[in-house]
């Protein structure tokens, strides 16, 4: 058989060369991720246990169920305005981020490894005899409960992270306690808000008040925060109907909250 010379080769350097050009040539085709589902796992790459993060981390079986808690929160605390708005906003993120982290650490304590069970002691025929102590986690018993259901693979995920790091129960009790304070420190910063626009809204109803007739004597739209108020319509509503109802009972008590005496009265004017 005829040999090939070495001519017939290209050299290391001509290797070289034509690798760099076709690395090149690839990474001009490549433009990465384009679609917004593609971008989104890609940004979600490096991502570990989601307690951290700035966004909170939602699977997708969890949406429903974060929304659900959001609405409920933020129907109870009642933010008024964008302020307290991104406040209670950070509060109920706070409240998932501490449901989740307790969720993670249960399921850590049954990854974890257990104790190791402690070596018998050598057997001793002068010894008078004992009865040898029974390890009840050697004992296999049925419970008469339903089996527990497996965790949600996100959250096992999730402890799974944990555990790789260096004293994870540690660190994770104390993401517990960072959150708690948190959520104890943004709510006091909500109601001191609140009571401030409440102290604003009792000290200038009277002002208001002659603003709203103004605005409807000449009907045109009334809205405190155009008039400088730091209330909100909602507040100064809620505000008017509540000192009607004051007159209302204030003139009730006088009659002894006689029906028939109090309906006798005028239905006073609203303002």
């Amino acid at each position: 058989m005829e040999s090939l010379s070495d001519a017939q080769f290209p050299t290391e350097a001509e290797l070289s060369d034509a690798r760099l050009a076709a690395n090149r040539a690839n990474a001009r085709r490549s433009t990465g991720p384009r679609t917004p589902e593609g971008r989104a796992r890609s940004s979600a790459n490096s991502f570990k246990h989601g307690l951290t993060a700035r966004k909170v981390h939602l699977a997708a079986a969890d949406k429903d169920d974060y929304e659900a808690h959001t609405a409920a929160l933020l129907a109870e605390l009642r933010p008024s305005g964008v302020i307290e708005l991104s406040i209670a906003q950070i509060i109920s993120d706070a409240y998932w981020r501490l449901s989740r982290v307790r969720s993670i650490e249960e399921i850590m304590h049954t990854l974890a490894p257990p104790d190791p069970i402690p070596a018998p002691e050598p057997f001793d025929p002068r010894a008078p005899y004992r009865p040898e102590p029974i390890d009840p986690r050697t004992i296999a018993v049925e419970s008469p409960y339903p089996p527990t259901p497996p965790p949600d693979p996100d959250l096992l995920d999730a402890a799974r992270a944990w555990l790789q790091k260096p004293n994870a129960f540690a660190n994770i009790a104390l993401y517990e306690g960072r959150l708690q304070r948190q959520i104890k420190l943004q709510t006091e910063e909500l109601l001191r808000l609140r009571r401030e626009r409440q102290l604003n809204l009792e000290r200038r109803f009277s002002d208001a008040t002659d603003h709203h007739r103004f605005c409807r004597m000449k009907s045109l739209p009334f809205n405190p925060a155009d008039l400088g108020f730091v209330f909100s319509k909602e507040d100064f509503e809620r505000a008017r109907l509540l000192e009607l109802r004051r007159h209302e009972v204030s003139r009730a008590k006088k009659l002894g909250f006689n029906l028939a005496e109090y309906e006798k009265l005028p239905v006073p004017n609203a303002a």
